[in-house]
């Protein structure tokens, strides 16, 4: 089944439950709803939420604390909805796994970033992650400017974080022993773009002139080579609600995150809409 029909279907159970209604709900429906987690999906979030406001009358709140923070927040009834770029465990789900609901709702590249000066245009997966494990020193060691190099690194509740190291800099490499760490995707590239001995990662989502983004093996973060699924750091971006309380303010939002509204506002924000895949 393609994910267009993937969307269409849990647009469609989702409907269904809002007729139905949600057992194992509070009485009174939440004034606001709320969604914790990625710092990632912030921008494209609040972008959503300012658009399905001029139709509805349902308050969201978008609050980035992380990807596993928000996932935590989820199951300790600190949210109603959490929004991660990574999946979430088991062990984060915990014994009630089984009542929590996943959506996509779109797609991200992770993408490494230099700073403008870098003559740098690409770096293997085996460079990159030879830099993140230290064991690259120096730029002049790949062609580049006899500067030492330093990694900028997210911290350990991001979901960018996770992904990179699972893919790039997989245990027991690892990221070095003294990295820099930044809280989200605007800070590594605020710092990248004014230390010319750094390199960072980011979601392709907040690339801008100020950084220079570098391919992989060759291949740049593009909605092609995320359509074809060659570039190596692609990711899902999902959402994450207890199907116990399916309030119908939730599903009307999450109905309009994956209709055809909802996703061109996902490509505006630069992240790759869910019906890519065809």
């Amino acid at each position: 089944m393609s994910l267009h029909s993937l969307r269409f279907l849990a647009c469609i159970i989702l409907c269904a439950g809002i007729l139905l209604g949600a057992s194992g709900c509070a009485e009174s429906e939440p004034d606001v709803v709320r969604i914790y987690g990625s710092t990632t999906t912030q921008p494209v979030l609040e972008r959503i939420v300012q658009a399905y406001s001029r139709q509805s009358s349902v308050r969201i709140e978008v609050v980035p604390i992380g990807s596993h923070k928000g996932i935590a927040a989820l199951v300790g009834g600190q949210c109603e909805i959490a929004v991660s770029s990574v999946p979430a465990t088991a062990s984060e789900l915990g014994e009630s796994a089984t009542q929590y609901r996943e959506f996509v709702f779109g797609y991200d590249m992770v993408v490494p970033i230099v700073h403008p000066r870098n003559p740098l245009r690409d770096l293997s997966l085996g460079q990159l992650r030879d830099i993140f494990s230290g064991k690259l020193e120096r730029w002049s060691q790949l062609g580049g400017a006899d500067l030492p190099i330093v990694t900028v690194n997210r911290s350990e509740d991001s979901g960018t974080r996770d992904i990179w190291n699972r893919i790039v800099a997989p245990a027991p490499e690892g990221i070095p022993a003294e990295p820099i760490v930044v809280a989200s995707n605007s800070a590594v590239a605020a710092y990248v773009a004014t230390h010319p001995e750094a390199i960072g990662y980011i979601s392709s989502g907040f690339v801008n002139e100020e950084i220079r983004p570098l391919s992989i093996d060759g291949i740049e973060a593009s909605i092609e080579n995320a359509r074809s699924k060659r570039y190596p750091v692609l990711r899902r971006l999902l959402l994450y609600t207890s199907s116990d309380c399916l309030t119908w303010e939730i599903k009307s939002f999450i109905i309009y995150l994956l209709s055809d509204e909802g996703q061109r506002e996902v490509r505006q924000a630069g992240f790759v809409p869910v019906d890519i895949f065809g």
